[in-house]
């Protein structure tokens, strides 16, 4: 059996654009947001919105306080975390745009760094939505601020656009 140059050229084409394609398959989020918060927060009974200090993570997604704005059309899921320093239960909500789209409900959970809670959304938005996450808890309470990994979640919310291009 002979070696041939032009077959083996040709075994080579064939393999780039088959993993070319395979690529091109592929789909990962164009855009996703970490936020926290490096201080404690008031936070009223009559509810407030959770004011984000720093972005942990960043991609194609803007924040300003605690207004995020989303950069293009397609579904995203968003999940909060918080401790609050009272034992309270507490509702999470997503206003978007400045009305209030969807609420959750929290019960909190007891440990050594604050009674904390999670909630979780998937939710279609369009391109320049705004969409600020506020809190209402049972009484008047703060959010505490935990490191990641510690014993209690931190305020923190996690953006990822799941579907769309950015």
């Amino acid at each position: 059996m002979s070696f041939s140059p032009l077959s083996n050229l040709y075994q080579m084409i064939s393999d780039t654009q088959e993993s070319v394609s395979t690529v091109q398959t592929v789909e990962s989020p164009a855009a996703y947001l970490t936020l926290t918060r490096t201080a404690t927060q008031a936070i009223v009974s009559g509810g407030s919105a959770v004011f984000w200090q720093t972005a942990i993570r960043s991609q194609g997604i803007s924040w300003s306080g605690s207004t995020i704005t989303i950069p293009s059309a397609g579904y995203y899921h968003l999940s909060v975390s918080i401790a609050l320093v009272a034992n309270t239960n507490c509702y999470s909500r997503l206003a978007i745009n400045g009305v209030n789209a969807v609420q959750t409900y929290i019960t909190a959970f007891g440990t050594g760094g604050g009674f904390g809670g999670t909630s979780s959304f998937m939710l279609y938005l369009e391109e320049s939505d705004s969409v600020v996450v506020g809190l209402t808890p049972g009484v008047n309470t703060t959010l505490n601020v935990n490191p990641e990994g510690g014993a209690s979640p931190s305020p923190i919310l996690n953006i990822v656009q799941l579907s769309g291009v950015l």
